[in-house]
């Protein structure tokens, strides 16, 4: 588990509420408000929209830009109700990891990029012995860090980015034997 790093909440009109959040490694956050905890995890990110677990509960958000260009996350719910907008502020990084998924029978022993981006973080070299779900990369798009994970388990038989690459959607970034 990772160290508890503080954050700024706002839900709503609300006053802001501190909250410390730690990643464990394998898709999930610990966090803890005002002495509750709870599990989050993400399950996806699709375009604006966001798909999470909180207590293992479902929760769809939307990243919305308001006007003053603040970046805040709204709940979707249905056309009656309207969204209670979130505001995350920190004075450290945010890391976002998808949660891992059995994988397929015949899953693929590459990585690719799921959406264009920055790489920041390569957690593997070439030999390495890798399990599925195991974070190997980490790569920015749209001022949000995302977690690549091992489609399978496997060796590491090459490694096609360093820090700071520019990657495009699709392009193979670890192939594994």
């Amino acid at each position: 588990m990772s160290a508890p790093k503080k954050y700024l909440v706002t839900l709503g009109k609300g006053g802001p509420t501190p909250i410390a959040l730690s990643f464990d490694g394998h898709g999930a956050w610990k966090a803890v408000a005002d002495e509750l905890e709870m599990s989050i995890g993400l399950e996806s990110v699709e375009g604006d929209i966001v798909k999470v677990t909180v207590d293992g509960r479902p929760l769809t958000l939307r990243v919305v830009t308001g006007p003053d260009g603040e970046v805040r996350m709204e709940k979707v719910q249905s056309q009656r109700t309207g969204g209670v907008p979130v505001r995350v502020r920190s004075e450290g990084e945010v890391i976002l990891g998808s949660r891992a998924v059995a994988p397929a029978p015949d899953a693929d022993p590459v990585l690719v990029a799921p959406i264009t981006g920055v790489i920041l973080a390569v957690e593997v070299a070439v030999g390495d012995t890798v399990t599925q779900g195991q974070p190997m990369l980490v790569l920015e798009a749209m001022k949000m860090e995302t977690i690549l994970s091992a489609p399978r388990d496997g060796i590491v038989k090459t490694v096609n980015v360093v820090v700071q690459d520019r990657v495009r959607t699709a392009d193979i970034l670890v192939e594994l034997e």
